[in-house]
């Protein structure tokens, strides 16, 4: 009996005087406890004691120990029991099943938290959106229906909703160009009212030009009002100028024009253009036959034709000329014969022995052909009293250039002849252009 209570009092005081703590927070530990109550951190079965003093009251304790009935010791396995089935064990269980769980429960709640940020986000955006396309389209009819002023307000209203939107300033800016183009252009019908064509056509050209450039929609109906408001103005000077137009391309540029009209106006003005064509014509064939410039007044001809087709005077004259372009073709071809072979005529030709024996000659020659020549050179030989050749050479004749009559002079030296010579002229060249 006194070993059984020897041995208690010697478990029960190892035991108190053992506690552990958490390795993570170092907060004491409850014995048997399998998580740390403080801050969740699992209790490993390896984990450091640290032995605490003992209490003073725990000595008188143990002191009066002996004295109290002793309980006879449990077995090992209620002892374990006993030491880990404890009531705070829930709690902590569950405190710390939460605590392992936050890092992956915080990302996700942040998600869904976000998620909805950017739904609610988009949605309120795509509104936005949508309010301001109504609104562009909206404004886009108005503006091609001539009504700018509305374009304009709804695109500002627009723009209140997105301004930062670039391609609604852009839309403005085109609208407003396009409103001060129909203003300038109501300008040019005014002037053609008033029969002021050139002022009309001074102002038109540069809104043609700005016109091409546009590339909007609202500018095609423009395009379109300026190229009648141009046959207009046409027509209208025309009307003014016709009488003062005397060359055929000049009228030819109009009739170009009158092409692209579909008026009676127009076409009235049209035949008589294309009758004074043919007048104008007339005249210039007549002057170029008398130069004898039958190339030219073909190529006249055949210019009145392309405007004409089938014209009664043009033909005519096209016959006209192409007989008398034959006729000085053939007279040609004969004179092209005589200035090849026959264009020079030896006017007067001499020859001297000079005292120191050298031999001198000089004469003249006409130019008889039908064109200027040049470069004309008298080829010359010198023969003895035997008939007997002795030397050759050339000279040149003087001016290099003969008109049809003109007369030239030639002169030559042959040294060292010693005896008396005949000097011949063997031949003559020249060159004329055809």
């Amino acid at each position: 009996m006194a070993y059984y209570c020897v041995y208690f009092l010697k478990t029960h005081s190892n035991r108190r005087m053992t506690s552990l703590f958490c390795r993570q927070c170092g907060e004491k530990l409850l014995e048997g406890s399998s998580f740390c109550m403080s801050c969740g951190t699992e209790v490993n079965s390896d984990q450091p004691s640290v032995t605490e003093p003992p209490q003073k009251n725990e000595e008188i304790e143990e002191k009066k120990t002996p004295q109290q009935p002793l309980n006879p010791p449990q077995k090992p396995e209620e002892q374990h029991q006993q030491h880990t089935y404890m009531p705070q064990n829930n709690v902590t269980t569950k405190s710390s099943f939460l605590s392992s769980k936050l890092p992956i429960l915080i990302p996700i709640i942040s998600l869904l938290v976000v998620s909805t940020l950017l739904v609610f986000t988009f949605l309120s955006e795509q509104k936005k959106n949508d309010t301001v396309l109504e609104l562009q389209e909206s404004a886009e009819t108005a503006a091609l229906n001539g009504d700018y002023d509305s374009a304009i307000n709804q695109l500002n209203e627009a723009m209140e909703i997105r301004p930062d939107y670039e391609v609604l300033r852009l839309n403005i800016d085109e609208i407003t160009r396009a409103q001060a183009f129909s203003t300038e252009l109501e300008a040019v019908r005014q002037l053609l009212a008033n029969q002021d064509f050139n002022s009309a056509e001074q102002q038109i050209g540069p809104l043609k030009e700005q016109a091409n450039k546009e590339t909007s929609p609202l500018f095609n109906s423009f395009k379109e009002i300026i190229s009648n408001e141009e046959g207009n103005i046409v027509i209208g000077k025309l009307k003014q100028e016709i009488a003062d137009l005397n060359s055929v391309d000049s009228l030819a540029s109009k009739l170009s024009t009158l092409d692209s009209l579909s008026s009676p106006e127009a076409d009235s003005i049209k035949e008589e253009i294309l009758t004074k064509i043919v007048e104008i014509t007339s005249t210039e064939v007549t002057d170029f036959l008398a130069n004898n410039q039958f190339a030219e007044a073909l190529n006249a001809i055949n210019k009145a034709l392309s405007y004409k087709e089938n014209d009664d005077t043009l033909l005519q004259l096209k016959d006209q000329v192409e007989q008398e372009k034959l006729a000085y073709e053939e007279q040609a071809a004969q004179d092209d014969l005589h200035n090849r072979t026959a264009a020079v005529e030896v006017t007067s030709f001499t020859a001297a022995l000079e005292d120191n024996g050298d031999v001198t000659f000089e004469g003249t020659i006409k130019s008889v052909a039908t064109v200027p020549i040049y470069t004309i050179i008298i080829y010359y030989a010198l023969f003895d009293a035997n008939d007997e050749y002795v030397t050759e050479g050339f000279v040149y004749v003087e001016p290099e250039l003969l008109e049809p009559g003109d007369e030239g002079y030639f002169y030559g030296l042959v040294e060292g002849i010693n005896e008396e010579v005949l000097v011949e002229i063997i031949n003559i060249t020249w060159y004329f252009d055809q």
